[in-house]
């Protein structure tokens, strides 16, 4: 890849005015005295080994970059099956798109975002359709199907950067006040919910000699993300529950429903609602959550 393409390609990315903006390095720092502040308010909910390691006195700054979607590109895959060569020269492909990840292993919210992490997973099993993993997926496949069976897939447009914080925060709720006894009872509400804004609201991140705060989603990147998005797609799929229930939609249970990453995999007996009216009553649910539909009959794509 032409190091110039790349890093053009990523400056454009980071021209949305909705997702990012200039800022400077100081940000950081800010930061780092509003997560001491926060485990001050909460001392008596933590242990002096998880204070001492959110604090996270020696932090550096995350750094901004992408990962090429090559499966993605028509022209990679052309050029693929043109040059039949184990090395495939093709320095500006046009339609090559990429996937933004903020890489800071040692980021001034990284430890916070750990410790969240561990106290947003076990809430990901109380989502009815979450599948831990390609494997746990594998061993949810029925031996047998109806022959009238239809295998759909969604696959959630750019679901991280998409996320509004207010919806984040508000699904993240709603999993902490919807069950029971899966959290520790020494951990508030007020504390997960405020580290959670604070990791969501204070992203700084280093691209090419300047400085980024990223606006709306989560980073890729972040510890506490997938946790973050699975319960975030398990509270819409709540809420499209309760939209099917008002609009008297009636349908047949699928022989399979999952929540894998970004995909939300259906096998459905018949289409009632249609694959358009899910579509659209996840639109209702939130208009900032858009997937792209794939059916083929018989086979799906299954992106581990």
């Amino acid at each position: 890849m032409d190091r110039e393409y790349y890093r053009d390609s990523i400056l454009n990315m980071l021209q949305d005015e909705m997702s990012y903006e200039v800022t400077d390095k100081k940000l950081d720092r800010q930061t780092s005295t509003m997560i001491k502040k926060l485990l001050k308010k909460h001392e008596t909910e933590l242990f002096k080994e998880e204070i001492d390691y959110i604090s996270n006195s020696k932090f550096s700054e995350s750094y901004f970059y992408g990962l090429p979607k090559i499966h993605k590109s028509e022209e990679i895959s052309n050029a693929i099956s043109e040059q039949n060569s184990e090395y495939i020269e093709l320095l500006t492909p046009n339609d090559l798109k990429f996937r933004p990840i903020v890489g800071g292993p040692n980021s001034v919210t990284q430890n916070l975002s750990h410790f969240i992490d561990i106290v947003l997973k076990p809430l990901c099993r109380e989502v009815p359709s979450f599948i831990r993993d390609d494997l746990e997926f594998l061993n949810h496949l029925p031996k047998t199907v109806n022959p009238n069976s239809e295998l759909i897939t969604f696959d959630i447009v750019s679901l991280y950067t998409n996320i509004p914080h207010d919806l984040g925060i508000t699904a993240v709720k709603y999993w902490l006040e919807n069950t029971e006894n899966v959290i520790e009872n020494r951990l508030t509400k007020e504390f997960i919910l405020a580290s959670l804004k604070l990791i969501l609201e204070r992203n700084i991140f280093y691209f090419n000699g300047t400085y980024y705060h990223q606006k709306k989603g989560t980073a890729m990147g972040t510890k506490m993300a997938p946790s973050y998005a699975t319960l975030v797609l398990g509270y819409l799929e709540q809420l499209l529950y309760e939209k099917m229930s008002h609009k008297e939609i009636r349908c047949r249970e699928p022989f399979m429903k999952c929540i894998h990453e970004t995909d939300i995999y259906n096998g459905l007996q018949s289409y009632n609602p249609s694959p358009k009216d899910y579509i659209t009553l996840l639109l209702l649910a939130n208009s900032t959550i858009n997937s792209r539909r794939e059916d083929s009959g018989l086979r799906v794509i299954f992106a581990i």
